[in-house]
C-alpha cells in the first residue's frame, strides 16, 4: 500500500487535511520503524476520521482507548502486524480529584483551571463527575505536573490523589432541552434552530466542517437529519435530535433537541 496516496484527503479543507497527513505520518513511522506510534487526544468526530483513513490504508492492527470502556475522547494506538494490541502501553494516566460535599463542580471548572496552566486540550480526556470526586484522565507528559500544581479549582481546594479505586464511572448523562418548530429536516435548518444563527451563516458552518452527525463530518446542507441522530456543532456543543412531535397548520415540525451538559 502507497502510504504517500494524498487522493483520500486532497480535497479536504485545510485543517482535516492537516490532520490527515498527521495520520499518515503515525502509519508511516509504525510501518519505517516497527514501533507503536500514540496520538494525544481525540474527539469522536477524530476518531471516527482518523479510522476512515486506517480503513483506507487498509491498517487494521490499531486501537482506541480513553482509560475507560465508555470514554469519549480517546487516544489513538497504532501498532506493528506482528505486534499485539495492549490497552496498557496507551500513555494514559487518570487522577481523582475530591473537593467539598458543599460544593457544585462542573467540567468547565475542571477544564478551565488545568487549561489555565497553559495545558492543551488535547493533552487532557475525559473528566468524568460523580457528586464530591471526578477523575480526570490525563497524558502521561503532564501527569507529574498536574498532580503537583492543582490545590484549587476556582475558589474552592481540592485534594488530588492517584487512587481511583472505588470510583463509580457509571454517570447518568444530563441534557437540556430546545423544543420548538422547524420548518425541514434539512441539516441547515435543524443547526439554524440549535444556534439561532440564520440558515446562510448556518450553511457556512457545516461548509466549513464544523458540523458532525454521528461522530461523522458532513458538509451537505440538505442532508436530512434522522430522529435520534447526535449532531455535534463546534464551539456550540453535542445535541441529540430527540423527537418530532406532529406538525403546525402551516407544515411546520414540532421538535425536541435535547443538548449534552
Amino acid at each position: 500500500m502507497n502510504f504517500s496516496d494524498t487522493s483520500y484527503y486532497k480535497s479536504l479543507p485545510e485543517e482535516e487535511k492537516l490532520f490527515s497527513k498527521r495520520i499518515v505520518d503515525w502509519i508511516n513511522f509504525v510501518h519505517e520503524k516497527n514501533s507503536e506510534k500514540f496520538s494525544f487526544f481525540l474527539d469522536e468526530s477524530q476518531c471516527s476520521f482518523a479510522e476512515d483513513i486506517l480503513h483506507f490504508f487498509k491498517i487494521d492492527n490499531y486501537s482506541f482507548f480513553g482509560g475507560y470502556k465508555e470514554a469519549k475522547r480517546k487516544l489513538l494506538g497504532v501498532f506493528p502486524y506482528f505486534e499485539s494490541v495492549d490497552n496498557e502501553e496507551f500513555p494514559l494516566k487518570p487522577i481523582l480529584i475530591s473537593f467539598s460535599n458543599f460544593r457544585i463542580m462542573t467540567h468547565r471548572d475542571i477544564l478551565g483551571s488545568l487549561m489555565s496552566l497553559q495545558i492543551k486540550r488535547e493533552m487532557i480526556g475525559d473528566i468524568i463527575i460523580n457528586e464530591n470526586k471526578a477523575v480526570v484522565f490525563l497524558y502521561t507528559t503532564i501527569y507529574s505536573f498536574v498532580f503537583n500544581n492543582i490545590e484549587k479549582i476556582g475558589n474552592v481546594r481540592v485534594k488530588i490523589s492517584d487512587d481511583i479505586s472505588g470510583f463509580n464511572f457509571s454517570v447518568e448523562q444530563e441534557f437540556i432541552d430546545i423544543s420548538g418548530t422547524a420548518s425541514s429536516l434539512r441539516l441547515d435548518c435543524i443547526v439554524s434552530f440549535i444556534t439561532k444563527l440564520s440558515r446562510e451563516k448556518s450553511s457556512a458552518l457545516i461548509k466549513s466542517s464544523f458540523v458532525a452527525i454521528n461522530s461523522k463530518n458532513v458538509d451537505d446542507s440538505s442532508h436530512i437529519l434522522n430522529v435520534s441522530d447526535i449532531i455535534s456543532i463546534r464551539k456550540y456543543g453535542k445535541f441529540i435530535f430527540s423527537s418530532i412531535n406532529g406538525k403546525t397548520k402551516k407544515d411546520k415540525y414540532y421538535i425536541i433537541i435535547k443538548k449534552y451538559v
